[in-house]
């Protein structure tokens, strides 16, 4: 992303999820129309990238399957895991995620999470800081370590601290 939209992610926040990137071995996603046969047929390497599926997972909401491919590039293994949804009566996206390790389906749904919280916050102006509606106590998204990615997301959008419920 370009400078001007990193400036709306603080350094905390860019941290924690480049570890969860890390985690799962995520290295970025396409979007788009095209899978990832079409984009390695595009760049003329297909060829010589010797695309391979591997496995199958179940989608999830409204989703296709994620199919799960390993290629070659530059004498580098890579994994793509691709899947598509209707975003209109008559069209459709297709997101290839790429990984550095062959991705499990949690490290998929892991993956469109990490893009998901990014974009809230880039551009939907979600505040990674924010005062708790229920006890005013004001906290980073990540100062309660309680919770998977999900339910930390989860408490940033409620704009709740999550510490007030233990009292």
């Amino acid at each position: 992303m370009g400078e001007l939209f990193d400036k709306k992610i603080d350094e905390r926040t860019k941290n924690y999820l480049a570890d969860c990137r890390n985690n799962v071995g995520w290295l970025g996603c396409n979007n788009g129309w095209y899978g990832i046969k079409e984009i390695l047929e595009k760049k003329n390497i297909l060829q010589t990238a010797s695309l391979q599926k591997l496995e199958t997972y179940d989608g999830y909401m409204n989703s296709s399957d994620i199919d799960v491919y390993s290629y070659e590039i530059d004498g580098r293994k890579r994994y793509c895991a691709e899947l598509s949804y209707q975003t209109d009566i008559d069209d459709y996206c297709t997101e290839t995620h790429i990984f550095n390790q062959c991705p499990t389906r949690e490290s998929v749904l892991t993956a469109r999470l990490i893009n998901d919280i990014e974009f809230a916050i880039k551009f939907k102006g979600f505040k990674t800081e924010f005062n708790c509606w229920e006890c005013g106590k004001h906290v980073h998204w990540l100062d309660n370590e309680k919770g998977t990615l999900e339910q930390k997301f989860d408490r940033m959008k409620e704009r709740f601290c999550g510490f007030c419920d233990n009292i």
